[in-house]
């Protein structure tokens, strides 16, 4: 895990609205990529904090979307 982190650029930030928008067009593919990107970045440090983090992220702006329809 730690030679990942040395490959991925540290300024790297995954925009959570690339991530739904990606899941919104069926693209599994994508979604998947992004998600790892995501737990791979520097700011991701604690693996658990990071799922935590990006479950919260998801949810909220999948709320925001089911709220307004």
């Amino acid at each position: 895990m730690e030679d990942v982190r040395e490959l991925v650029p540290e300024n790297l930030e995954v925009d959570v609205f690339e991530i739904i928008n990606a899941i919104g067009d069926g693209k599994k593919q994508e979604a998947l990529r992004l998600m790892q990107e995501f737990l791979l970045t520097d700011s991701a440090a604690d693996e658990k904090g990071s799922v935590i983090q990006l479950n919260a992220l998801l949810s909220d702006q999948m709320r925001g979307l089911a709220i307004t329809q």
